[in-house]
């Protein structure tokens, strides 16, 4: 699970990366679960709530072979400290497990997202 202290610490890493953190970025979040239907219907839901589904990608192991998940990624641009980026992350394992989706797997803000 995502703490506070790594959302502060991905937010020092940002920030001593050159990445200015205290304007909207574009922010990467994704779950994971073995039914591509499901995820079509978690990424509808995520749509009504104001998120941009973006892409429901096969996961693969560290060899690079399908692990038999599929990853959906949805988008937000927003400003976020480390404490909201926090709370966004606690809402969406909230949400997982109300809705038996399964996992929220992660966020991410890379430096090329953040600059486009």
């Amino acid at each position: 699970m995502i703490t506070l202290e790594d959302c502060v610490e991905t937010f020092r890493d940002m920030d001593r990366d050159g990445i200015d953190v205290h304007r909207p970025l574009l922010w990467v979040y994704t779950f994971l679960n073995k039914d591509v239907d499901r995820l079509e219907e978690v990424a509808h839901e995520l749509e009504q709530m104001g998120y941009t589904p973006d892409t429901i990608t096969e996961a693969l192991d560290d060899q690079g072979e399908p692990t038999g998940h599929y990853l959906l990624s949805i988008t937000e641009f927003a400003e976020h400290t480390a404490q909201s980026l926090h709370e966004r992350n606690q809402l969406f394992y909230a949400y997982a497990t109300q809705t038996g989706l399964g996992m929220y797997y992660g966020f991410d803000c890379t430096p090329d997202v953040a600059d486009f």
